[in-house]
C-alpha cells in the first residue's frame, strides 16, 4: 500500500522572523542576498586590502630615514615632504599593532603645500577596481605631536593629481588624545570614465609642518564597500612578494661573501652574467647598486670589481657586466660574482626599482 504525504511549502525567512531571533543588520542583509556572490561581497571574503604593506612589515631600503622625499624606507610608501624643516621616519613595534611607522618632526617646516608632509601609496589599475563604487579607508593613528587633525585624500597618481572622489573633497582625521585612535572614512569614487589615469593614489597628511614631535600610523586598509572590516593580516612572505613586484633589493649578507650570479669571462677584463629576480616586476626596472664586488673562480680570483653596466633589464632578469679594471680574467672561464667581504661593506646591494 502506498501512502502519500504532503506538506505545505515553508518560507524560511518568515519562520526565522517568527522565532524572533535577533539577526542584526548584517544578518538581515545576508538573508536578503539572492546569490552566493552577493553574500561573498557582504562578508568581505577573499583578499580585501588594496593597500600593499599596510601593516608596515616590509622595509627593504632601510628601517629609518631623515628629511627626504621619495621612496626611502618602508616599502610601497612614498614620502611627500617640503623644505624648511627636519623630521625622521622610523620602524617601530608594539605589542598591540606590531610594526608601525613613526614620523617625528624635529624642526618646523615653514614652506609646505596642503599635500606636503604626507605619506602616499599609488594603487595600480585602481580606476578599474574602485571606479563608481564606495571604498572605505581605516587606520590606527597616534598623535604624540598634538596636531589635532590632518586629512586623507584619494587622487590620481600623476599630474594633474585631481581628486577621484565624487564630491572632490578630502576627509579629515581628528585626534582627541596622544594615544592610539581608530579612524575610518568612506568615499564614493567617480566612474572609471571620469578618471583619466588608471592608477589612484592614497595620501595621508601626517604633519602640519609646525608641531614638533611624533605621529605614528599602523594597519592602513582600503577596501571596497561602506564598512571597515578588521585589518587583513597577510603572511610576511606574501607581503614581501607583493612589495618585490615594485622593488627588489639583493643585500650583502653578514659574512660579506654571498653569491650573486655566475658570470663568464669575455677577454681578460670583463665578465658577463644574468641575475634572475625573485619576483617578476610590474615593468622593466631601473637598476642601481652600491658596495664592492669580486669575481671568484679557479684558478683565478679577481681583485675588487665594479658593475659597469646593466643591459636591457627585463621584468624577470637583467644582464650585468663586471669590470675588473685589469687583465686578470681568462676568456670563457666561469666565475661567481659576489659581494666582496674584504672591505667589510655591510651596506652593499643591487636593487631593481619598478615603482609607480
Amino acid at each position: 500500500m502506498t501512502v502519500k504525504v504532503s506538506k505545505p511549502a515553508i518560507n524560511v525567512r518568515e519562520e526565522l522572523a517568527d522565532l524572533k531571533k535577533p539577526t542584526g543588520i548584517a544578518g538581515q542583509a545576508m538573508l536578503r542576498a539572492e546569490t552566493p556572490q552577493e553574500q561573498f561581497n557582504l562578508i568581505g571574503a577573499g583578499r580585501r586590502n588594496l593597500i600593499i604593506n599596510g601593516g608596515m612589515d616590509v622595509w627593504q631600503r632601510a628601517t629609518s630615514h631623515t628629511t627626504a622625499s621619495g621612496y626611502r624606507s618602508v616599502d610601497r610608501w612614498y614620502f611627500n615632504t617640503y623644505t624648511g624643516g627636519a623630521f625622521t621616519v622610523s620602524k617601530e613595534v608594539d605589542s598591540v599593532h606590531g610594526n608601525y611607522l613613526k614620523w617625528n618632526r624635529t624642526s618646523q617646516d615653514t614652506s609646505h603645500s596642503d599635500a606636503g608632509n604626507a605619506i602616499q601609496q599609488a594603487i595600480e589599475n585602481a580606476q578599474y577596481v574602485i571606479g563608481d563604487q564606495y571604498v572605505t579607508l581605516s587606520f590606527w593613528l597616534k598623535d604624540e605631536a598634538g596636531l589635532g587633525s590632518g586629512f586623507v585624500r584619494l587622487r590620481q597618481a600623476a599630474s594633474p593629481y585631481s581628486r577621484v572622489t565624487a564630491d572632490n573633497q578630502d576627509e579629515t582625521w581628528y585626534s582627541s588624545s596622544t594615544e592610539w585612535e581608530y579612524h575610518t572614512f568612506t568615499f564614493k569614487i567617480k566612474s572609471a570614465a571620469d578618471i583619466s589615469m588608471s592608477n589612484v593614489q592614497l595620501l595621508i597628511k601626517m604633519d602640519s609642518g609646525s608641531a614638533l614631535g611624533g605621529v605614528s600610523i599602523a594597519k592602513v586598509q582600503l577596501e571596497l564597500g561602506k564598512v571597515a572590516t578588521p585589518f587583513e593580516h597577510r603572511s610576511y612572505g606574501e607581503e614581501l612578494a607583493l612589495c618585490q613586484r615594485y622593488y627588489e633589493r639583493l643585500v650583502q649578507g653578514g659574512d660579506g661573501y654571498n653569491a650573486i650570479c655566475v658570470s663568464v669571462g669575455l677577454g681578460s677584463q670583463y665578465a658577463y652574467g644574468v641575475l634572475d629576480f625573485k619576483t617578476t616586476k610590474r615593468a622593466a626596472p631601473t637598476m642601481s647598486y652600491d658596495g664592492d664586488f669580486r669575481l671568484l673562480g679557479a684558478p683565478n680570483v679577481s681583485g675588487i670589481t665594479t658593475l659597469g653596466e646593466f643591459y636591457n633589464p627585463q621584468i624577470n632578469k637583467v644582464r650585468m657586466r663586471s669590470d675588473t679594471g685589469g687583465t686578470n680574467l681568462t676568456n670563457s672561464n666561469a666565475y661567481v660574482l659576489e659581494f666582496s667581504g674584504a672591505n667589510s661593506i655591510s651596506g652593499g646591494f643591487i636593487a631593481a626599482d619598478a615603482e609607480l
